[in-house]
């Protein structure tokens, strides 16, 4: 408005300025210069193969070029797609500790084997793993990952045994394509307690994060001794897994269901005792000196 405001005011001003422009030049012969020296103008004629039309111009200035646009100039060019982004070389190492997992023992399996079997060199895999357990550990990754990777909204309403029995049928079927490779984990580890309180670590955290999926706290002492709970329910149903011959895991989840419940109850004994030595512990903290500060940090630590 305000442009079109400043052009009706300058036409009445300048009549003749709008309606008859200024020529930007004016054509004369060569040699006629007149007082002043005049080039003529030369206008170069683009090409007819370069003469743009709307669309392309558009494309032309955006960088992008569709690809009718491409074969239309030219038919025989080959659309080339773009190069998928490379494997992570970690999961071809676990693939390959799984491999040898399946007809080896665990203890005759070394670090050179394992980069063999991946195709890698040893310092390669150094710089991936420190160590064969830590492999293992990422299998363990992965099988969180996948299991995490399930939307579990549905059974938000559920009772908490219900969700936790869902979120472990599912880490089970994951874990069975490679029961030959976990009993010989297994096997393996019975003769090496440090690998196996390694692994532990590794798997109360994989725990903590089945509770966690499962919409149950995890966090804190409390869920670090839920979660060590839950990993010996575990231990107790992996044989029965591993012998397990029904596709559809039948045996597994009788013997996990029965475990949950046997669980439950201990968890709500627990509860019960902690109730009734509550008295107990304040006295207890009177003669520690302890006072009811103490006990708030406590709670909120645990909590």
């Amino acid at each position: 408005m305000f442009q079109s405001s400043y052009l009706k005011r300058r036409s009445r001003k300048h009549p003749t300025s709008l309606a008859r422009p200024r020529p930007m030049d004016r054509r004369v012969k060569p040699g006629d210069d007149g007082p002043f020296h005049l080039t003529p103008l030369r206008v170069a004629v683009p090409d007819e193969r370069l003469r743009l039309d709307a669309r392309s111009l558009r494309t032309y200035l955006s960088g992008d070029q569709p690809e009718e646009t491409a074969m239309a100039q030219n038919p025989s060019a080959e659309i080339i797609p773009p190069s998928p982004k490379p494997a992570d070389p970690r999961g071809k190492i676990v693939e390959a500790l799984l491999e040898l997992l399946a007809h080896r023992r665990w203890n005759d399996i070394g670090l050179a084997d394992i980069a063999a079997r991946a195709d890698i060199s040893l310092a390669e895999l150094r710089g991936l793993f420190p160590s064969k357990g830590a492999i293992l550990a990422g299998f363990l990754r992965q099988v969180d990952l996948e299991v995490l990777d399930h939307d579990v909204k549905d059974m938000a309403q559920e009772p908490a045994r219900e969700r936790l029995f869902d979120v472990l049928m599912r880490r089970f079927e994951a874990l069975a394509p490679h029961r030959e490779a976990l009993r010989a984990v297994r096997d393996g580890l019975r003769t090496d307690p440090m690998g196996a309180a390694a692994l532990n670590q590794v798997a109360v955290s994989s725990m903590q994060w089945m509770l966690a999926a499962a919409g149950i706290p995890e966090s804190g002492p409390l869920g670090l001794a839920r979660a060590q709970g839950l990993l010996l329910v575990l231990a107790r149903v992996f044989d029965t897994f591993l012998n397990d011959p029904d596709e559809g895991l039948a045996r597994t989840m009788k013997a996990l269901d029965e475990e949950l419940r046997r669980a439950e109850k201990v968890a709500r004994v627990a509860d019960d005792v902690g109730r009734i030595t509550a008295p107990f512990r304040d006295v207890f903290d009177r003669v520690l000196g302890r006072g009811k500060s103490g006990r708030d940090d406590d709670t909120a630590a645990a909590a």
